[in-house]
């Protein structure tokens, strides 16, 4: 009885919530006036995975319990932190932009920072086959390591995202530098390094600490992310 009652009542919040995503995904499908494009993009495409699991959660529960929508709800948790995490990385760098956000100025270890971000990006390599193999030294590097990791972060899921199964992602440090190199699934040169919300806001970060960021396709079906920092 009370397993029911606690599935009523969850039906009850994901059917509201999923009555106030669906108009927003929907009118995500043309961007706005004013609203970049990549922004409307790659909302429009986490607001829709939430919107579709929902309805997956709620036609799962009527039939069949808790247990089947696991994958759904874990989907939804990640699909609303990517969308979250968009909005801050464009806030951010629209504060880098004007001014209002001034990093921090500490010396840190690089290398340190980039074994963090590949340590947390495992799992994720590990569902798409992918290994990471990493090389770092200790240089150090003067820099605001709140921000700094959140550039590796973004560069390393772009870096996944376009990986091809079942190959490697070398990630390289030396000095100041940063290489994170893919054999990428398909794509052309011009598609690989096509500009994107985690290359905007990496370029924002990077020139506000005194370095810069860049994608480029060395050869064909590889794609390399980069980042340079005063040493």
């Amino acid at each position: 009885m009370a397993t029911s009652k606690r599935s009523e009542l969850l039906r009850g919040e994901l059917a509201v919530r999923a009555k106030a995503l669906r108009p927003v995904a929907s009118q995500l499908r043309r961007p706005p006036e004013g609203l970049s494009r990549l922004l409307a993009h790659d909302l429009k495409t986490s607001l829709a995975s939430i919107a579709m699991n929902l309805d997956f959660v709620m036609a799962e529960l009527a039939s069949c319990g808790a247990l089947a929508v696991a994958p759904a709800l874990e989907d939804c948790r990640e699909a609303n932190a990517r969308a979250i995490r968009i909005v801050s990385d464009m806030a951010d760098a629209g504060r880098l932009a004007t001014g209002d956000y001034r990093p921090r100025r500490v010396e840190v270890c690089l290398g340190r920072l980039v074994e963090k971000s590949v340590v947390e990006a495992t799992s994720e390599a590990a569902v798409r086959g992918i290994d990471i193999v990493v090389a770092t030294d200790q240089t150090r590097v003067v820099a605001d390591p709140d921000l700094l990791s959140r550039v590796i972060d973004r560069l390393l899921e772009r870096a996944l995202r376009q990986a091809r199964a079942g190959t490697r992602l070398d990630v390289q440090q030396k000095h100041g530098a940063l290489s994170i190199q893919a054999r990428a699934g398909v794509g052309s040169a011009a598609e690989l390094t096509a500009p994107t919300l985690a290359l905007y806001f990496a370029e924002a970060a990077m020139a506000a600490l005194g370095g810069d960021a860049s994608v480029e396709s060395p050869q064909p079906e590889m794609v390399v992310c980069r980042l340079r920092l005063p040493s």
